[in-house]
C-alpha cells in the first residue's frame, strides 16, 4: 500500500478451529479494555473451514468500508490528487 495514515484503532479478528476472537487495538497497539471478545464455532471446524469463515469475514469487512468509505482519489502525473473540481486562479 502506498498510502501512509496514522492508525488510530486496529480491529483483528482470528479464526480458529472452535474460537472466533475480535480485539480493538488503540495507536499504539495496546488492547482497549471491553473491546475484546470470543465467539464459540457451532462445531470444531477443519482447517479448510476455518479459512473459508475467515476469508467472508473479510469480504463482508471489505464491503462495509466499501460502502461507507470514499475511494481515494487518483493521483495526476505531477503527485497532486485530482480533485474534479474547476481550479479558480
Amino acid at each position: 500500500m502506498q498510502h501512509q495514515d496514522r492508525i488510530e484503532r486496529r480491529i483483528v479478528v482470528e479464526y480458529g478451529r472452535r474460537y472466533v476472537y475480535i480485539t480493538m487495538t488503540d495507536a499504539d497497539g495496546k488492547l482497549i479494555p471491553g473491546f475484546e471478545e470470543v465467539f464459540s464455532q457451532p462445531f470444531l471446524l477443519d482447517r479448510k473451514d476455518a479459512w473459508e469463515e475467515a476469508g467472508d469475514c473479510w469480504q463482508d469487512v471489505y464491503q462495509f468500508v466499501s460502502d461507507t468509505c470514499v475511494w481515494p482519489l487518483p493521483e495526476a502525473e505531477d503527485g497532486q490528487a485530482e480533485s474534479g473540481e474547476e481550479d479558480a486562479s
